[in-house]
């Protein structure tokens, strides 16, 4: 079933917003069909558009060593609002959300460790090694990192 997601190019942007006319075309199996969309419920809620849009923390300060850092793999969003944040979503709309928002944002992978990702990946470990080195990720590796953790989402939490 992974593959057919690579195939068709569904990154973790588009999970979300894929309708269940699409998800029928993509699993044709009634049974992995069902599973898949227990496993997307579960981690997704209802399947709504917006999912992401709540999840766009494109322009706020996340610390790369801070995620790394933590030993369940959440991070620390930190602003200057104490208990607001403003969160930018695709159409440059600026949509308003409570930490107890974004904090329930963080629970949905509790047993996640990225550090411990990137190591056992064949790419990771570079992806690890440049950050060390410049203490930034550059276009690349940020890609890297995403699509080692969308085939760690698919392999280990959407398919079973």
């Amino acid at each position: 079933m992974i593959e057919v997601f690579q195939d068709n190019e569904i990154t973790i942007e588009i999970l979300p917003k894929l309708t269940d006319s699409y998800i029928k075309e993509l699993i044709p199996n009634i049974g992995m069909r069902v599973r898949f969309m227990e496993n997307f419920e579960k981690y997704f809620g209802n399947a709504e558009p917006s999912f992401y849009q709540n999840n766009t923390l494109d322009n706020i300060d996340i610390s790369f060593s801070d995620i790394l850092s933590e030993s369940n793999s959440t991070a620390s969003v930190s602003t200057n609002i104490s208990s607001e944040v403003l969160i930018p979503i695709e159409n440059r709309e600026i949509s308003l959300h409570s930490r107890e928002q974004l904090d329930s944002y963080r629970i949905v992978f509790p047993e996640f460790d990225l550090r411990t990702l990137l190591i056992t990946s064949p790419l990771g470990n570079s992806v690890l090694t440049f950050y060390d080195a410049n203490k930034i990720l550059d276009n690349t590796r940020r890609n890297r990192m995403v699509d080692i953790i969308m085939k760690h989402m698919f392999k280990y939490h959407v398919t079973q």
